[in-house]
């Protein structure tokens, strides 16, 4: 279940943090090392109401669709499957993911009993 309201943040833009915050919608991003930087955009989300709500909800949207279960399963279905598909390229194995989402892995050699 994904919280229905974030604090909003304040990131320096470093490694990996710009994929997640993204600057005037999810959060403020300022420069690595910047003092001045990261005091004013602290100040103006102490100072602005608006700005605050606005990052909170952009946070929450964003949080929402990127982590919605529904989503999740979807890619982590379409991970395995591009693993089956590269895994089984000469090793004798074959696969595919069931209807229900259960993993099937086969040697080719498997033939249907009768």
């Amino acid at each position: 279940m994904v919280r229905r309201s974030w604090p909003p943040v304040v990131a320096t833009a470093v490694g990996g943090i710009p994929e997640l915050v993204e600057h005037g919608r999810t959060g403020l991003l300022v420069p690595p090392a910047n003092a001045e930087a990261m005091a004013g955009a602290v100040e103006a989300l102490l100072s602005v109401e608006e700005l605050r709500r606005r990052l909170s909800a952009g946070a929450a949207r964003a949080a929402s669709e990127r982590f919605d279960l529904d989503r999740q399963a979807g890619a982590y279905l379409e991970w395995f499957q591009e693993i089956l598909d590269d895994w089984g390229d000469g090793n004798g194995i074959s696969g595919g993911l069931g209807m229900w989402g259960g993993l099937v892995v086969l040697p080719q050699s498997y033939r249907k009993m009768e």
